[in-house]
């Protein structure tokens, strides 16, 4: 998985599995690799990396900002596993949302976000763009959330013409 840190941003859209009893083992399901690799990314996986240069991770998959509580540490789950490996922020959703939606509401952040590279603003964008779109409601666009360091990041790796 250390593929990972030669990105300065990572898209996971896909499917996820949240375990609320067991935050730590809540999982990202990516295709099965070679011998023994099962495909799952757990929580407790992420947060064994050591990632230094992705700046931010966006969660396309249902119920990865969800987790449980900790005393000190805020909620444990998928998003904040990130945090633990060194990422500053991560969007992830609460709750399940159909692909066609996400993808909808995606495009619309990632235009927002290669403006500036500030992750609040790029979310707030999208949610008004989909809000004025009609098509989509909140069960949408209120399920998307920003977890991590709220400063804007450095745009490296989105070239202009990825971000249309």
């Amino acid at each position: 998985m250390q593929e990972l840190d030669r990105h300065d941003i990572v898209l996971f859209a896909g499917h996820a599995l949240a375990t609320p009893d067991a935050p730590e083992e809540s999982r990202l399901l990516l295709a099965p690799g070679v011998g023994d690799d099962t495909g799952e990314l757990t929580a407790r996986d992420v947060a064994a990396l050591r990632l230094t240069r992705p700046e931010l991770v966006i969660l396309s998959a249902c119920r990865t900002a969800g987790g449980r509580p900790a005393v000190l540490e805020g909620m444990t789950g998928l998003a904040q596993s990130f945090l633990v490996a060194g990422v500053p922020a991560v969007v992830a959703t609460l709750w399940e949302v159909p692909d066609n939606a996400a993808h909808a509401f995606l495009a619309a952040f990632v235009e927002r976000f290669a403006v500036d590279g500030d992750p609040v603003r790029a979310l707030t964008a999208a949610r008004v763009a989909t809000l004025r779109g009609g098509v989509y409601g909140p069960e949408v666009w209120s399920a998307f959330e920003l977890v991590g360091a709220p400063a804007p990041i450095p745009v490296r790796s989105l070239p202009k013409e990825e971000a249309r």
